[in-house]
């Protein structure tokens, strides 16, 4: 799983790459080669959102749509799950890591970060193809949300 490949990846599909997304960007990828890539040793689904779970009558669950599977840090997997509601995210950081240290909280939210720079990529396309007007949702709202959210949880980054 390369993440700064995916993040390049998904610039090519839109022309929404602005100043702030930049920047944002540039202090990921400071964050990723210093307390980041070390980390990436684990098979990991990549895109393990809540979503993605899918629990059978008999109450097995299955976990849907590998396609982003690869080596990862696990605290991504544990990030991806907060996609709708970060606390979910915590408490399974707390699951996995009972009296998680500092660095496991840096790790969350600087990877929480990395997601949601992909989830303003994604937006940013959606709104530029039209699919704003054919769903009914505002994307480019949620682009500027998915910007918000990164520069939030880059705030929190900082407090570990």
């Amino acid at each position: 799983y390369d993440h700064l490949e995916r993040l390049a990846s998904y610039e090519k599909i839109h022309t929404n790459n602005v100043e702030e997304y930049q920047d944002l960007k540039a202090t990921f990828k400071d964050i990723f080669d210093t307390k980041l890539k070390q980390h990436i040793t684990t098979a990991c689904h990549n895109d393990a959102q809540v979503a993605n779970f899918i629990e059978e009558v008999g109450g097995r669950i299955f976990l849907l749509d590998w396609e982003f599977a690869g080596n990862n840090d696990h605290i991504y997997d544990i990030a991806s799950f907060g996609n709708k509601d970060f606390n979910r995210a915590i408490a399974l950081l707390n699951v996995y890591h009972p009296n998680p240290t500092n660095d496991l909280y840096a790790r969350l939210y600087a990877w929480r970060m990395f997601q949601c720079l992909q989830w303003f990529n994604v937006a940013s396309y959606k709104e530029e193809t039209g699919m704003s007007e054919k769903l009914g949702v505002d994307f480019k709202f949620v682009a500027a949300n998915y910007l918000k959210l990164a520069k939030s949880m880059h705030e929190e980054f900082l407090k570990y």
